[in-house]
């Protein structure tokens, strides 16, 4: 934090004793303003780019090994230990991500496998719904006009409330039946 020291001089003109210098007309000679002190300890933050000194600790044989490597690759201990920090800390970096795509992926194969097991219920279903039906129409050897039916009584839900509406379809259903080869009545199932 920073102190500042403001001075001004003023001069009054006609100076009169008896009358209070804030009622009197003034102008000012000069202004003049210094620092006075700055507080200690306040840091300004480091930028990712900017070199700072580590002092590290090691023993005398991991240093030997640091130097040894170092003049193989024609670099300084200090570049070398840098280079070795950072492969370090980008290899633990990797290690998290492969670890991240891997529950991921694991992720995935749990659900492909889950919808792959609902698909092979559903087509089991949908084999075991065929079997029924065909079981069915072949013990019910006039279920094909009832199917040929349902689209009549399902378009006319009124037709019984009048006599008139009964009469006609009754007519459309003896038609229907009337016209039924023996095939879909079921005297032939012959393939």
């Amino acid at each position: 934090m920073i102190y500042l020291v403001l001075k001004c001089v003023c001069k009054y003109q006609n100076r009169y004793l008896w009358i209070p210098a804030r009622y009197q007309l003034c102008y000012l000679v000069f202004c003049v303003i210094w620092c006075l002190s700055v507080q200690a300890g306040v840091k300004m933050a480091r930028k990712p780019t900017e070199f700072v000194q580590l002092k590290l600790r090691i023993r005398e044989s991991l240093r030997r090994r640091l130097e040894r490597r170092a003049t193989k690759e024609d670099r300084s201990t200090n570049a070398e230990a840098v280079k070795r920090l950072e492969d370090s800390l980008d290899h633990e970096d990797r290690l998290d991500a492969f670890a991240k795509e891997g529950f991921r992926m694991e992720e995935r194969h749990v659900q492909w496998r889950e919808e792959k097991a609902r698909e092979e219920e559903k087509a089991k279903a949908d084999r075991l719904d065929a079997r029924l039906f065909r079981n069915l129409t072949q013990s019910i050897p006039s279920l094909p006009v009832l199917i040929d039916l349902l689209p009549l009584l399902k378009g006319n839900p009124d037709w019984q409330k009048t006599e008139y509406g009964r009469r006609q379809m009754a007519a459309k259903v003896a038609e229907i039946i009337l016209n039924a080869d023996e095939y879909s009545i079921g005297g032939g199932n012959e393939g």
